[in-house]
């Protein structure tokens, strides 16, 4: 069975939808085929397919499936080969009004040339592409490059390298370009990853920058329901299926902080979901990682505050600001706790955690204030 997806994007992927369509008509797809069409207009007319599974759904059909036809999104691409599937990305593209830019080409090319994809850039290919896709295969280790940012030509040498010589099941180098404090050469039990992880030293809570077994990655994909903060719970729930975690401090990954991206956007429901992301990993590391309670607390409290600043600076695309504020202001006040509070690096930054603790009317004060101050 080929199982096709274009995400849950507000904008129509018909393009894709007409193509299977022919190719099913003309006999080159000869298999049965499951869509997904998502906000698409076109309904499809030789094969199933609905707008949206539910999540329960939508994993039976990945697993199902022997082949994906997807959208460029990362994550419907990270559940594919977790799931060892042979994937063709067709990435939508902003000239037909299907994605607001082109960032799903470039995630496309980045994967396709280090062959995790079989990339489909043009659509009168995709009957070549299908079959290319079939004699490709994955292999035991998998690492993530995100579109906008660039690695050096020997990353995935020197971390499997390393992986292999400590006998761990994951592998983390240095990174330029983002806030993670560095640290000396290591090997971390499963516990001490996790500890590592919720201080964000010496690797942080993004995907990329690291090596890992394909069958870890298979066991935890990323959930599709969460928008923001989603690989912080990838990584939390990963971890806790490693023996061993190494660390390489050589910064052989480079970070690009893309113009208009998510930091740099207001608030709407979908960032909103990173405050579930907080809820699940404070509540079960309290049982589970219980020296490593209080640093993902001041995680929570951190994702918090960013939101919150970027509601009054860049404004509620969805909603009143007001009520996201209080919204924050309560998933901050569930998490709070003063040792947390005492762990926040920067001064100011504890102030305004605690600013809306008391009065979200207080935050939006001061984080207006600073704002016009020019200070973040």
């Amino acid at each position: 069975m080929v199982f096709v997806t274009v995400g849950s994007q507000k904008f129509p992927f018909d393009r894709l939808l007409c193509k299977v369509d022919e190719l099913i008509q003309g006999g080159v797809i000869r298999e049965e085929v499951i869509a997904q069409t998502g906000t698409s207009g076109y309904r499809p007319r030789y094969f199933d397919s609905r707008p949206f599974y539910d999540r329960e759904s939508f994993e039976a059909l990945l697993d199902r499936c022997e082949m994906v036809i997807a959208h460029g999104g990362a994550g419907t691409i990270s559940n594919a080969m977790s799931r060892r599937k042979k994937i063709i990305v067709v990435p939508r593209l902003a000239r037909y009004g299907e994605h607001v830019d082109d960032h799903q080409l470039q995630l496309m090319e980045a994967l396709g040339k280090r062959g995790f994809l079989c990339p489909c850039p043009d659509l009168d290919r995709l009957a070549e592409a299908l079959e290319e896709a079939k004699t490709r295969s994955y292999g035991e280790y998998l690492s993530f490059v995100d579109a906008d940012d660039f690695a050096e030509p020997q990353l995935l040498e020197r971390m499997y390298r390393r992986l292999t010589e400590a006998g761990a099941d994951v592998c983390a180098c240095g990174a330029e370009g983002i806030r993670i404090k560095d640290g000396p050469p290591g090997v971390f039990s499963r516990e001490e990853a996790v500890r590592c992880l919720a201080r964000s030293q010496p690797f942080g809570f993004v995907p990329w920058g690291k090596l890992y077994r394909t069958s870890l990655v298979k066991d935890c994909p990323f959930d599709e329901g969460i928008f923001y903060s989603e690989d912080l719970l990838f990584l939390y729930q990963l971890f806790q299926r490693v023996e061993k975690v190494c660390y390489l401090p050589d910064r052989l990954y480079h970070y690009v902080c893309r113009e208009g991206g998510q930091m740099q956007s207001g608030i709407n429901r979908r960032k909103c979901t990173a405050l579930a992301v907080n809820d699940r990993i404070c509540e079960d590391a309290t049982l589970r990682f219980p020296e490593a309670e209080t640093d993902f607390r001041q995680t929570a409290l951190e994702a918090c505050r960013c939101l919150a600043v970027l509601a009054v600076k860049k404004g509620a695309s969805e909603g009143r600001l007001w009520d996201y504020l209080k919204l924050l202001q309560g998933n901050l006040r569930r998490h709070f706790s003063w040792r947390a509070l005492a762990r926040c690096p920067r001064k100011k930054d504890a102030a305004a955690i605690l600013a809306l603790s008391v009065s979200a009317a207080a935050f939006w004060g001061l984080a207006a204030a600073m704002g016009k101050g020019g200070q973040g």
